[in-house]
């Protein structure tokens, strides 16, 4: 587990903090301020789980035939991305290396999801790494983020939207968004912290909404409704006290309304997207409204794939059908050349370039992690099986709503911080059911 130089490590009293487990712990921390921090995370971290793999691939696994099944089914899932690009690629006769680079992030994290499962960066005497991420790692990413967008302001996406130079706003205020609810939920799930500590998370969540809202976007505030019912029913389940569901609501409410004093804009725009979708003409010309072109760019990317299912388009093959009589119907010409910049869904944006392919392995992502956490609640019931799956919930339930409306895989370094927030969550979950931690 240590880097190079392990019997010298182990030796010196900082052996234990110079690993790859203390990497991957502080992984999310630099994320969103330090560009190619995540990659270079990820790419190390894989090269060692596959040397580890090979030292310890004599070992005799106690692994039984049913977890078998499931890290298999995982690392397919993890590969299927770029198996889906290169079938693709193969049907159509055509080659770009472009593609390949998100999906590649996403394979590199398979040899880790089956290191961890087989119980490489486990320690007996610490909590697994997800429980540290959502008790201490992610409230720390967010005030640490907060401050430094305060600080260190950018505005290359124009002064009212705060973000980082190499972040879009829609995927920065996802993100910021996610760990709140992640470092929320870990109020619930982690147990054992000082009322200091849980001040410190619930300023942590503030910040996290500050910068969501401030970002100017509105993907993933789908996800809110679905979370507050959650966290009303961990809340009632584990016997919170009213006085402190009180405070993280009062929290909440007033961190919302002093980033809507200082950004008014993605309130507005949340009243607007409601009054476009209900009044989306599903039969004629609709005009150039946000989700009104996202309603389009489902419809569009449904007409291309069923014109190509096998080879899909690549990126801009699509164009050739793009002045179709069927979509300029519903679909203005802006709206139709825009979807050039993505079709701001992660399961279309896949199917269209892909075909069948990407429809299979852009929802095999999100599927499969979710039925094998689900079965392994049904086998197992224990403290730290629940603290992993419920991180592993929240990401993937957030993520999948989140995608609707954008792409979360099609960046580098966002594909390779999913990659690795599946890998450690199923495989420290497969772990923990195999050696029956407690």
């Amino acid at each position: 587990m240590n880097l190079p130089g392990s019997s010298v490590i182990r030796a010196q009293p900082w052996g234990d903090w110079l690993s790859f487990r203390s990497l991957v712990l502080i992984a999310p921390v630099l994320m969103l301020t330090l560009k190619h921090w995540i990659d270079s995370v990820a790419f190390l971290t894989s090269i060692a789980a596959m040397v580890w793999l090979a030292r310890n691939s004599g070992h005799r696994s106690t692994t039984t035939n049913e977890l078998q099944g499931w890290r298999r089914w995982v690392a397919w899932a993890l590969a299927g991305p770029i198996l889906a690009v290169g079938l693709a690629q193969c049907f159509r006769g055509e080659f770009f290396l472009g593609n390949f680079d998100p999906p590649f992030r996403l394979l590199l994290c398979a040899p880790i999801f089956l290191a961890v499962s087989a119980g490489w960066l486990h320690r007996r005497d610490a909590s697994p790494i997800t429980a540290k991420w959502m008790a201490v790692v992610l409230p720390l990413t967010l005030v640490w983020t907060c401050c430094h967008r305060v600080i260190w302001p950018n505005v290359s996406w124009g002064p009212d939207r705060l973000t980082t130079s190499f972040v879009d706003p829609l995927t920065f205020g996802s993100l910021c968004l996610m760990f709140a609810l992640l470092s929320l939920a870990g109020l619930w799930v982690v147990k054992g912290r000082s009322r200091l500590a849980q001040a410190f998370v619930l300023v942590s969540v503030a910040s996290g909404l500050f910068l969501s809202v401030t970002s100017g976007s509105r993907t993933g505030w789908l996800s809110l409704p679905f979370f507050a019912l959650l966290a009303l029913y961990l809340g009632t389940r584990h016997a919170m006290s009213a006085r402190l569901l009180i405070t993280i609501g009062l929290a909440c409410v007033l961190t919302i309304g002093v980033a809507m004093s200082v950004n008014p804009g993605p309130f507005d725009r949340l009243a607007l997207g409601f009054a476009e979708v209900t009044n989306y003409n599903w039969h004629g010309m609709n005009p150039d409204g946000s989700l009104q072109m996202r309603i389009s760019f489902w419809r569009m990317g449904a007409f291309y794939f069923m014109h190509r299912p096998l080879e899909g388009w690549g990126d801009l093959g699509w164009q050739t059908l793009v002045n179709s009589p069927e979509l300029m119907v519903y679909a203005s010409q802006y709206t139709r050349e825009f979807a050039s910049h993505g079709f701001h869904s992660e399961i279309m944006t896949s199917t269209v370039r892909s075909g069948v392919w990407g429809l299979i392995s852009s929802i095999s992502l999100f599927i499969v992690p979710l039925v094998c956490s689900l079965k392994l609640r049904e086998l197992k019931h224990s403290p730290t099986m629940q603290t992993i799956l419920w991180f592993m919930w929240i990401f993937l339930g957030h993520q999948f709503l989140a995608g609707l409306s954008t792409e979360v895989t099609a960046l580098i370094f966002q594909a390779s911080f999913f990659g690795l927030c599946v890998a450690v969550g199923m495989g420290e979950a497969m772990y923990c059911f195999q050696s029956r931690v407690a």
